[in-house]
């Protein structure tokens, strides 16, 4: 009913806050697109026609067709190879070699895996628990569970593994499953359901409804239920749908009873082993469900409080010799525990665990391990902070079938087919605890081996020249609408790649896909537009912002912004001439470079005239060089670089620089936000410096290092007092006057060099040492008097706080670090 056109996006189109981040995206290409090269602010266009300039909604929309089709960041394929090809042939040729090494070590280990699999597993034996099993698949689209009866199966047929199982789909979404067959209740008792799906699902018990989760949902939701049934078969029917995402169904159940303990927190009668035994009288003790402790234990699922000092807990199980495979102990303990079998010490651990883990038992605990009823017996001590126990004796199968081992020790068995889990992890622990025993000795240590070389294979980098570059999905481009006030989600009318007319009447861009189908030639034809000769923008935006790099200023002030609500130029026939000249010469920015340095203009000096100053105070005609403050960058490579610190080599990645420990607290996780490259490293030029949007750099942010968030056309220099403070008080600052000093000291030792570091200097050598500093700080000759000023308060300072001459001379070279002189060009 609103009258507007809705088109389909994308094939795979998310919900509207993910689709409105799509377009948040690709507003930034198209304002920095327009920015930077047009000096247009088309993207002031997005929810309504421009205020000043004459882009309309329709003129934004149709700039970002040209990029409509690029594959999302998120989704990867923003690295680019950009290897020539002989660098490509050497590259494919070690990565062949580093695959077939890592598949020939991973093929040893995992036979290793396999074979101890082999000796304590039965996965792949163990039928479910239901019969005569069938499935009917559905294919459609609902938002809530529907009546199946009225639909017809697309398949249908019997699941032999006595599982339900989601395999038998054709497809991820817009689907739904219906699953009868009869649930085998191995005893009389209350039996606990619980089901996770996305989006919809419904479990029936002999017609009548145990647990539903309906309607749609972002995430896969649980709901659980108990039901008391008798021994016997009893008709199940699961329902369940998909509408869109990944497909989850997963189904469990457990008898009530077998995780209920008798327990009690004083200390048992009789002999002191008397309560481990079958014949004990545990009829006056406590009844609650497997899991004792305190709320909030780490890894804890507390079933049943327990505060006291001690608790000792007895239930049975049942162990089927025949089936069960190689047992092992669930538990996890919070503090010292002891395990008991059958009156047996099985295991034995002191301390707490954190999580729930498997253990082994003792080869007198095995041995006590009897087919049928058997008795767990379980005394477990907390002498503070948290408390909690949880203990199992399953066979190991049952913890690499995909369950968590929390579910394991509360006794949940799948009703749904699952994979097995079989982490390295969990692999390694498996490993660790039978290896030896079954396989033979040297098992675990040839385990580690291969380990630590496949560790190594897979992070031996193979070199290749790659680009962080956008891509297209494809030659075939979505449709693409007017956004109405911007929202992704309200669709006006369609529109197809253009530029604005006003800006030129020289050719349209006119896309031509690639024959292969890999583009749409949308980007390389707006590419085309923008360096073309007649273009009236590109040339004088890029000469503009050439000219702003070597005078600070642009001959138009707002460099990103050539419209009405920006700067008028300051010489317009000379952004013209500069414009003509570079597309003149090719379009070479060296060119421009030797043209622009080359002029009497830049080689002006900074003294000022009066004349000129009442005439022109803002230097708006260049009449002389404007001082400046040095950059962030700058100031800080200029502080390595005159402690003989700061490195030059070009390329590689991104490198860790020093970050004071009370930015790193600002973290949630100060820990890991931050890596450490190795000294040599962090001193590479700042250019190479991780910028991390949520964690910067507090010397460069002090001295104005551009937004990371959007496009910067120009820094603004402030004069704060927190460069001042950073300059003078912070560790980085601090820890290159050292260094600093140490280079004076090398380049002009004492006579008693040959004493270390710390040896005083006097006279003329304290004089030749801040001579050689203030040169190197400020590049320049120094005048005599200076050197005189400089020694004699030095000598002063030493005498007056009782500092030793190597404090001093540290001091003296951090106060030249924070000289003015240093750190402004003029």
């Amino acid at each position: 009913g609103s009258g507007y056109l809705r088109l389909s996006q994308w094939d795979d189109e998310p919900g509207a806050g993910a689709l409105q981040g799509r377009y948040d995206v690709l507003d930034d290409i198209v304002s920095t697109t327009s920015q930077a090269f047009l000096g247009s602010t088309i993207g002031c266009a997005r929810c309504h026609d421009h205020k000043a300039d004459p882009f309309d909604a329709e003129h934004y929309y149709q700039f970002m067709a040209f990029f409509h089709g690029l594959t999302d960041m998120s989704t990867g394929g923003t690295l680019v190879d950009v290897s020539s090809p002989e660098e490509a042939a050497v590259a494919d040729e070690a990565q062949r070699e580093k695959d077939a090494e890592l598949a020939a070590l991973q093929a040893e280990r995992r036979a290793i895996v396999d074979a101890l699999q082999a000796r304590t597993s039965t996965a792949g034996t163990v039928r479910g628990p239901l019969e005569r099993l069938r499935y009917r698949f559905y294919r459609d689209t609902w938002a809530v569970l529907p009546d199946f009866e009225m639909f017809r199966p697309e398949d249908m047929g019997e699941l032999e593994a006595g599982f339900v199982d989601l395999a038998r789909r054709t497809r991820d979404n817009a689907i739904g499953f219906v699953f009868e067959g009869l649930l085998r209740v191995p005893r009389d008792g209350e039996y606990e359901f619980r089901a996770r799906a996305d989006d919809g699902a419904r479990v029936s018990l002999d017609r009548s409804s145990v647990l539903e989760i309906d309607g749609l949902g972002d995430e896969p939701r649980s709901a659980d239920a108990r039901r008391t049934l008798q021994a016997g078969a009893v008709p199940m029917r699961v329902e369940w749908f998909n509408a869109r995402g990944a497909p989850t169904l997963e189904l469990d159940w457990r008898r009530v009873e077998d995780a209920r303990w008798r327990y009690a927190t004083a200390a048992p009668g009789g002999a002191p082993a008397a309560w481990t035994s079958a014949t004990f009288d545990d009829s006056a003790w406590s009844v609650g469900e497997g899991g004792f402790g305190a709320p909030g234990t780490p890894g804890a699922d507390v079933r049943t409080e327990w505060h006291e000092a001690e608790i000792w807990l007895r239930r049975t199980f049942d162990w089927d010799a025949a089936s069960g495979g190689d047992p092992c102990v669930v538990l996890h303990h919070d503090e010292d525990v002891e395990v008991y079998v059958n009156g047996v010490l099985a295991l034995e651990r002191d301390g707490f665990a954190s999580e729930y883990a498997t253990y082994e038992l003792s080869s007198e605990g095995r041995a006590a391990l009897r087919a049928g009823e058997n008795l767990l017996a379980v005394h477990c001590r907390q002498t503070g902070g948290g408390q909690y126990v949880d203990v199992a004796i399953v066979p190991r199968a049952a913890t690499m079938d995909g369950r968590t081992l929390r579910d394991v020790a509360l006794g949940r068995a799948p009703l749904s087919a699952a994979q097995p889990a079989a982490t390295e992890e969990e692999l390694t622990r498996l490993v660790e605890a039978r290896g030896d025993a079954l396989l033979g000795e040297g098992t675990l240590e040839r385990y580690r081996a291969l380990s630590e070389r496949i560790r190594r294979t897979r992070e031996r980098p193979v070199p290749r020249a790659m680009a962080f570059a956008a891509r297209e999905r494809g030659g075939e481009v979505p449709p693409l609408a007017i956004h109405v006030r911007g929202n992704a989600n309200l669709l006006g009318e369609p529109v197809e790649p253009a530029v604005p007319a006003f800006l030129g009447d020289f050719a349209r861009p006119v896309p031509q896909a690639l024959p292969d189908g890999s583009s749409s030639g949308r980007r390389a034809a707006l590419a085309r537009w923008i360096t073309a000769p007649e273009n009236p923008l590109t040339a004088r935006v890029m000469v503009n912002r050439v000219w702003q790099h070597h005078f600070g200023r642009g001959i138009v002030p707002s460099t990103n912004d050539f419209g009405e609500l920006g700067d008028r130029p300051s010489n317009l026939p000379l952004l013209d001439w500069l414009a003509h000249e570079f597309v003149a010469r090719g379009w070479s920015v060296k060119a421009l470079h030797r043209l622009i340095l080359s002029s009497e203009t830049w080689r002006q000096s900074a003294a000022g005239r009066p004349e000129a100053l009442v005439v022109d105070p803002e230097n708006d005609c260049l009449w002389r060089m404007s001082p400046r403050r040095m950059s962030a960058e700058e100031v800080r490579d200029g502080m390595l670089a005159v402690a003989g610190m700061l490195r030059l080599e070009r390329g590689g990645p991104s490198v860790f620089g020093r970050m004071p420990k009370a930015a790193l607290a600002t973290s949630s996780t100060p820990g890991s936000v931050w890596g450490e490259s190795p000294e040599a490293q962090q001193n590479r030029r700042t250019l190479y410096i991780k910028v991390k949007r949520s964690l910067l750099t507090p010397l460069l942010v002090a001295h104005d290092m551009p937004d990371v968030d959007s496009s910067c056309p120009a820094r603004f220099t402030t004069i704060l007092p927190t460069q001042a403070l950073q300059l003078l008080n912070g560790d980085f600052p601090h820890e290159v006057a050292q260094r600093f000093a140490d280079r004076l000291e090398a380049e002009l030792p004492g006579p008693d060099a040959q004493a270390g570091r710390g040896s005083g200097a006097t006279g003329d050598l304290l004089a030749g040492r801040v001579r050689r500093g203030l040169e190197l700080a400020l590049a320049r000759p120094v005048a005599d008097a200076e050197v005189s000023d400089y020694a004699a308060f030095l000598t002063a300072l030493a005498a007056d706080e009782a500092l030793t001459p190597r404090r001093a001379l540290e001091l003296f070279c951090l106060t030249v670090l924070n000289l003015n002189e240093f750190v402004f060009v003029d």
